[in-house]
């Protein structure tokens, strides 16, 4: 496992975008995400990156001491990917819906119209 210090560099360079990130250990992943990935990859005060390496350090050490124990970490990317389609399929739903309802193409002062025209039951 890499030293805490090596472990903290690589959170803050693969944060902003961990699904793509070429993580070196597992735990350093889920560190940072136990941590925030959000959080790390937009801290820019001294102090804020000071209390997100305390965090990261405390999420990190308890890791590797599961480790140690003999727990195995398991990468979780499945319920980013079911996440994912999720809001694929809300997408999906709400552009039909908006396309059964007439919505398809109008903007602004005119899907605003015709919202009240259905509210008034012409629609």
């Amino acid at each position: 496992m890499p030293s805490l210090e090596v472990a903290w560099l690589e959170a803050q360079r693969y944060s902003a975008d961990p699904f793509h990130g070429k993580w070196s250990h597992l735990a350093i992943k889920q560190a940072a995400k136990e941590t925030g990935n959000w959080d790390i990859s937009r801290a820019t005060s001294k102090a804020e990156q000071k209390r997100l390496k305390d965090v990261f350090a405390s999420c990190y050490n308890d890791l590797a001491k599961a480790m140690a124990n003999g727990h195995q970490l398991i990468e979780n990317d499945a319920q980013h990917n079911q996440g994912r389609a999720m809001a694929d399929k809300m997408i999906r739903d709400g552009n039909k819906q908006a396309d059964e309802q007439g919505f398809t193409g109008i903007k602004g002062q005119a899907a605003i119209d015709r919202m009240k025209e259905m509210l008034k039951g012409k629609g």
